[in-house]
C-alpha cells in the first residue's frame, strides 16, 4: 500500500516535470537568442573589421590611395 502510493506520487511528479520541461526549454532558447542578439547589437561585425573607408574615418585620415597606407609615409 505504501509502495503503491509512493509510485503514484512519483508518477504524478514526473507528469508535472514532463509538462514543464518543454516550457523551460523554450524559455531558455528565447533567452539564448535574446542574448545573442544583444551581443550582435553591442558588437556588430562591421566595427570589428572596418573597411578602408571606415578606417580612414575612424583615424581622421584621408582615404587610402595606392598600395601604401599613411603609416608607410612616416
Amino acid at each position: 500500500m505504501v509502495l503503491g502510493s509512493w509510485f503514484l506520487v512519483r508518477g504524478a511528479w514526473c507528469v508535472v516535470l514532463g509538462a514543464w520541461l518543454p516550457v523551460c526549454l523554450a524559455a531558455s532558447q528565447v533567452l539564448l537568442v535574446a542574448a545573442a542578439d544583444a551581443q550582435r547589437v553591442r558588437f556588430p561585425a562591421a566595427s570589428l573589421f572596418p573597411t578602408a573607408e571606415r578606417r580612414a574615418t575612424l583615424t581622421h585620415r584621408g582615404p587610402q590611395v595606392g598600395p601604401f597606407s599613411a603609416d608607410d609615409a612616416i
